[in-house]
């Protein structure tokens, strides 16, 4: 049955859900562009750029570009003459040190080899990986054999161009000097453990075995090696403390002290400094006995119990991490000493890099992040020299702590402080109580409040750096002489250390697990963004020289790397209407150029703008981003679509593309494509009132933006998803400003949704009121007023917004039963609604036809109320 279009409102008397099953593809897009003559959302060329890194002398860059559809390309580009070499679905590459050589593998395993001096460019293939020695003198890598026994390495002489096969190889390495690589050989029946000296060519069997060798680790310091030895019921770790005399071998066999050393391969060995001690991960041979009886049961039933600490699905998940987690193990190979640094409760350790200092605490947190009881656990100190073991602090909850890479300071924040404990002198000091600036960070949205963070320490360990809003402050750990490095507090400028610069990548040390170091003579970078205007960009600085200007102005700067010559950088640059480009600079010149403009065919379309407007509540001056429709007139008049979600005014200058295949549904570019205004207001919330306060930030920006001429009143739209799909939800029982709304995967009973299960992490949802975003702080029965006050389904009688929601039915993260009981109500109030239910999927759209088909659905909802179009069969058919 069809019904009739009415004049203004298009009511609907029995509610549908579509349950999607084939979902029809045809393109809906049916705008054009008035300068192309075509629709930008349907272009295929849309892409990602990425910058990558920048060879040592800054004469060579990569970048890659990856496409939704088309397949991905790295690109090696150079910096002064422009030569460019594509790798298709390129993937792991890497420059040599010497900047003379570029390597990169590709999807299908082809590995380039690409000769900057000469520009020449080679491909071997079925290579899954390869490494270079840090003096640039030697390459190695794995030819596919695709055999049980293994790989044929090669290893090429950069220099010569020579290259030596040896077949059958399961694992490589080189040391830090480069002067020798270890292997293992894996031949008929036995396994062999080789160092081949790189000078003279010659090879060393250092072990034999029937079973595999693996996890080959080298010392970072002398001549020493550790590795595995896998038996099918145990693993011995073997170390050579000498090549130079590779007979004398101490071995470690868990099995004789009732231990198994971890199979994650990722819990990698350390090898300390002094070459004295060996470090690994193992637990206890045999499980420690479960403290209760529930996996014995003979029914088919799960037992839970309100005093459990983590819950029955939980439990069941990370038993073994629980009762017996891999521990951080000390071994001393000379005198065979052995120690636990941790115990089943605290399997967490950080281990000083000069192995002197370890501490450990729980590592519950990483089990189950989202847990919904606060896990208190003691903080432990063992110092590895005395072999003695102490308590640094009692039970502390969710604390934020750090430890220098010596491992002789804890850093840590305490009721709005930063503390250090000093573990020669076992003394605890307040740092930050003599300086009288904030270091909590109350607009966080996580519980209880964080600082601003911890971003590093001194190259020699005696310094840490800690943010406040707006600044760096550097403050010495012995006499707690604190400075303000940066000042940027005065402009609303924040600056914080950039620290990915040599690649997009984050080095992680695994056992070493600290801030990073920052050396302030040699120089450092900060990143620098306004928050009055949104300019943002990079700045250097030295003790010497303090703060220079790399690059800052209106426009999103971004993706800086940092060539080892320290003259050279290449960054980003975009605006909402330009789309990313790669820019070069040398930092003793003032111009930069360009050296790539991603995106190009964006000149071939009109597009719109982005600008920041500054608005008013009650409480706070806050500010939006409006985004201009592409073929602007002042002279009319046109439909808006507001868009939240948190804070967004921090995004005025990023590029957008349009995609008709959206996750989640929206995308603000093909909406301004399409004549569309959208704005979108940052939102402060009030804890305890996060409903009430959210309407107050978006009514207030909306009323701002409504001086301006030109945008219809009457035809306003509202968007949001997941906690904006709550905020949707929440805001039309407010306010009757919106002509229609859509809520994506949000919630709409507090009560219920807190005393439910978030079964994706198999914790209750409580955690999110009151931990994270939802910003209660306290629990229901603490607040129970502040709970129903803010749940939008007490307030459904109110609504008068025609309102469209849709959820997955796999939805286990804001579970999907949230907007089925919103839609319930609805249909009992006989409201006007419409929700779209669409199975085998979660929280966003996993199913590329599911996506373009929810895209397509919003679209048609919103040009149907907000441009008064004729609607598809969808919205005005019932059954």
């Amino acid at each position: 049955m069809k019904l009739p279009l009415p004049n203004r409102l298009l009511w609907i008397s029995r509610k549908v859900i579509f349950f999607i099953f084939f979902l029809s593809a045809c393109s809906f897009w049916g705008q054009v562009d008035s300068k192309s003559g075509k629709s930008p959302i349907n272009d295929p060329r849309w892409h990602t750029m990425v910058p990558q890194q920048i060879a040592s002398d800054g004469k060579w860059t990569s970048f890659s570009l990856y496409y939704p559809k088309q397949a991905d390309t790295l690109f090696l580009l150079n910096t002064q003459t422009r030569k460019k070499f594509e790798i298709p679905n390129g993937t792991y590459h890497q420059f040599s040190n010497d900047s003379k050589w570029f390597f990169a593998i590709d999807s299908k395993k082809r590995l380039s080899i690409i000769d900057l001096m000469a520009e020449n460019h080679s491909y071997t293939p079925n290579v899954p990986t390869f490494k270079i020695t840090d003096d640039s003198k030697y390459l190695a890598f794995l030819e596919d054999t695709e055999t049980a026994k293994g790989n044929k390495l090669i290893l090429r002489d950069l220099d010569k161009g020579a290259s030596l096969p040896m077949e059958n190889v399961t694992d490589f390495i080189f040391n830090k000097s480069g002067s020798q690589l270890a292997c293992v050989v894996k031949d008929k029946e036995e396994s062999k453990l080789i160092v081949r000296d790189l000078a003279n060519k010659r090879d060393v069997v250092l072990a034999r075995s029937k079973n595999d060798y693996d996890n080959i680790t080298w010392a970072t310091t002398g001549n020493g090696l550790a590795f595995y030895e896998r038996f099918s019921d145990n693993t011995i770790l073997h170390w050579i403390a000498d090549l130079n005399n590779p007979t004398i071998i101490k071995k470690f066999d868990p099995k004789k002290v009732g231990l198994k050393i971890s199979e994650i391969t990722s819990e990698s060995l350390y090898i300390s400094p002094d070459l004295k001690t060996v470090f690994f991960y193992a637990s206890h041979a045999k499980s420690i006995p479960a403290k209760t009886t529930k996996d014995n049961d003979p029914a088919t039933v799960e037992i839970w119990n309100t005093k459990d600490e983590f819950l029955y699905p939980a439990y069941k998940k990370i038993k073994k991490n629980l009762e017996n987690p891999d521990i951080l193990v000390s071994w001393n190979p000379s005198s065979g000493f052995w120690q636990f640094l941790g115990d089943s409760l605290h399997s967490k350790t950080i281990l000083g890099k000069d192995a002197k200092f370890a501490y450990a605490t729980t590592n519950k947190n990483a089990f189950i992040p989202a847990n919904d009881l606060a896990i208190a656990s003691d903080i432990l100190i063992y110092n590895l020299e005395t072999k003695k073991e102490k308590r640094v602090m009692e039970k502390p909850h969710n604390l934020e702590f750090h430890v220098s890479p010596y491992g002789d300071f804890m850093v840590y924040f305490k009721e709005g402080n930063w503390w250090c404990y000093n573990a020669k002198t076992q003394q605890h000091t307040n740092l930050t109580k003599d300086i009288f600036i904030d270091f909590t960070n109350k607009n966080a949205r996580t519980f209880p409040t964080p600082s601003f963070g911890l971003s590093g320490w001194s190259s020699d360990g005696t310094h840490v750096f800690l943010y406040d809003e707006f600044d760096v402050w550097t403050i010495n750990l012995y006499d707690q002489k604190a400075e303000r490095i940066t000042s940027g507090r005065k402009e609303k400028t924040v600056f914080r250390f950039y620290t990915h610069l040599a690649s997009p990548y984050q080095n992680i040390e695994g056992l070493r697990s600290h801030a990073p170091t920052f050396d302030l003579k040699e120089g450092v970078v900060f990143n620098a963004r306004n928050l009055g205007d949104e300019r943002t960009g990079y700045f250097t600085f030295n003790s010497n020289e303090g703060l220079r200007e790399i690059i800052f102005g209106n426009s999103l700067f971004s993706n800086l790397r940092l060539a080892d010559n320290g003259t050279t950088v290449v960054y980003t640059e975009e605006r909402y209407d330009l789309p990313p480009r790669l820019i070069y600079k040398n930092l003793s010149s003032k111009e930069p150029s360009i050296l790539f403009q991603s995106n190009s065919q964006r000149f071939e379309y009109n597009w719109g703008k982005s600008e920041l407007v500054s608005f008013q509540t009650e409480k706070d001056s806050l500010k939006g981003v409006l985004y201009y429709p592409s073929n602007f007139d002042p002279k009319k008049k046109y439909p808006m679509i507001v868009h939240y979600y948190e804070e967004w005014s921090h995004k005025l200058n990023n590029f957008i593309f349009p995609s008709n295949e959206v996750e989640y549904g929206f995308n603000i570019a093909n909406y301004t494509s399409q004549d569309y205004f959208v704005f979108s207001p940052d939102i402060v919330y009030e804890i305890g009132n996060p409903g009430m306060s959210m309407v107050e930030c978006i009514t207030a920006g909306v009323d701002k933006v409504l001086e301006l001429p030109f945008i219809d009143s009457k035809k306003m739209g509202a968007y949001g998803h997941s906690w904006g799909g709550y905020e949707t939800m929440f805001l039309i029982t407010q306010t009757d400003m919106f002509a229609t709304a859509v809520a994506g995967a949000g919630f709409s009973d507090l009560r219920s949704f807190y005393f439910s299960m978030a079964w994706l992490w198999d914790v209750p949802q409580s955690w999110r009121f009151e931990k994270f975003s939802i910003r209660f702080g306290k629990g229901y029965f603490d607040e129970p007023n502040a709970y129903e006050s803010n749940s939008p389904i007490n307030f459904t009688e109110n609504i008068k917004t025609p309102f469209l929601s849709w959820t997955g039915e796999q939805d286990t993260n804001a579970n999907w039963e949230q907007t089925v009981a919103f839609f319930l109500a609805l249909r009992k109030l006989n409201k006007e609604h419409i929700m779209l239910l669409y199975r085998n999927e979660g929280h966003v759209m996993a199913n590329q036809k599911n996506a373009l088909d929810l895209t397509e659905k919003i679209n048609q909802w919103f040009d149907f109320y907000l441009k008064d179009l004729p609607p598809p069969a969808w919205i005005t058919e019932t059954h």
